[in-house]
């Protein structure tokens, strides 16, 4: 067994938490001991699996021809019943085609990602080599092996047949990168994950930042005025802080981000873009989650956006506080959400911005809802 003790390098995570959970692993009155039972249990249930996710999984070319291209389709867009063809497609908001994921490469994606980060923490809080050999098997297999490895572009996310190629919006579907520069930071100290692999990953990342930056449909949707905006920043900011590009990263912040906290929430605390979509909870909550993302990476760069209000704004602490009358369906959400009411994907974030500003209506909001501790999860995320 070979236990890590080095503080990893990642910037969504709490190292310092991160370090602590790890020295608590073994002792009989860790508070995360069940946390840590359950994760050795997913992680032994992906081993016993033996699935490996690569962009050529699905078998379904892009329009390119090159099935090393990632290719996914729109969610809300939808044959149109008065054509014979069925095109060009129609837009349906919030409700989901369900061709999406017949023949798309966004699923392998997610799990490709949900895998790794479980088995990167079930090696380094646990110790065992295994959970580390399989997370290599799998970040090689997508990003790395000659017959298996995705292009680093995302020329064809999230088509719409009948209209074009690809949509700046596709590139919301690898917003979870940023998880696994977290997950190679906790993979560094392992035997299995190697130097060259490293360098081969780097230089990956590097050309698909890149693309992010210069290609038009990065640039769209950098313009983005909505969570896809905020999205994009977030990706875009870990991979620079992975690749070591830390100038662009702050020119980022500063330049893009900051702006969004002033235009994307109200003086009330409201997100008018969020609000006007089907799933509004859904939104308001998913784009505060980024935010909060990249306030904690930003702290790596010695800059915040905890605390952005500037005049007419309600900055990131006044959308927490807007959120928190509307936990509970009984306080009569007056906006559109068609999909079923999950106020648990919002109460990581608010454990976090209880963290960074110690309000009493967010601690009461917490113990009404039951979550006075935060789990394993909430807790290596919380700044200091």
């Amino acid at each position: 067994m070979s236990m890590p003790s080095h503080k990893p390098r990642v910037f969504i995570l709490n190292p310092d938490h991160v370090m602590v959970v790890k020295d608590l692993a073994s002792k009989p009155d860790n508070p995360y001991a069940e946390d840590l039972r359950v994760l050795q249990v997913a992680a032994d249930t992906i081993l016993a699996a033996d699935k490996v996710y690569t962009v050529t999984w699905s078998g379904h070319l892009p329009p390119s021809g090159d099935i090393h291209d990632y290719f996914s389709i729109s969610p809300y867009w939808w044959p149109d019943p008065d054509k014979p063809d069925g095109l060009p497609y129609i837009r349906k908001d919030g409700v989901t085609n369900p061709e999406r994921d017949k023949i798309s490469d966004r699923r392998p994606c997610e799990k490709m990602i949900t895998d790794v980060c479980t088995l990167s923490r079930a090696y380094y809080f646990l110790g065992e080599e295994k959970y580390a050999a399989y997370a290599t098997r799998l970040l090689r297999a997508w990003f790395l092996d000659e017959d298996t490895k995705m292009n680093p572009n995302i020329n064809y996310g999230q088509i719409r047949r009948g209209h074009n190629l690809g949509h700046k919006s596709g590139l919301i579907e690898t917003r979870r990168f940023c998880l696994l520069v977290d997950a190679i930071g906790l993979l560094e100290s392992s035997l299995s994950w190697t130097p060259d692999d490293q360098k081969a990953l780097n230089a990956w990342m590097n050309d698909f930042l890149d693309w992010l930056i210069f290609h038009p449909l990065g640039c769209e949707e950098r313009d983005s005025s909505n969570n896809h905006g905020t999205a994009y920043d977030m990706q875009v900011i870990a991979l620079c802080l992975y690749t070591g590009r830390r100038e662009l990263a702050k020119l980022v912040l500063e330049h893009h981000t900051k702006n969004r906290v002033c235009t994307q929430i109200e003086p009330d605390g409201s997100q008018p873009e969020e609000l006007r979509r089907t799933k509004g909870w859904h939104y308001c909550v998913e784009n505060i989650k980024y935010f909060f993302c990249i306030a904690q990476m930003a702290t790596h760069l010695g800059l915040t956006i905890y605390d952005e209000p500037k005049e007419g704004n309600g900055g990131l602490k006044g959308a927490i506080q807007w959120l928190l009358p509307h936990t509970t369906w009984e306080n009569n959400w007056p906006y559109m959400q068609i999909t079923a009411w999950q106020p648990e994907r919002f109460l990581g974030t608010l454990h976090v911005a209880f963290a960074v500003y110690k309000c009493d209506k967010m601690k009461e909001t917490l113990e009404r809802m039951g979550w006075q501790t935060p789990d394993l999860e909430t807790f290596i995320n919380i700044p200091d």
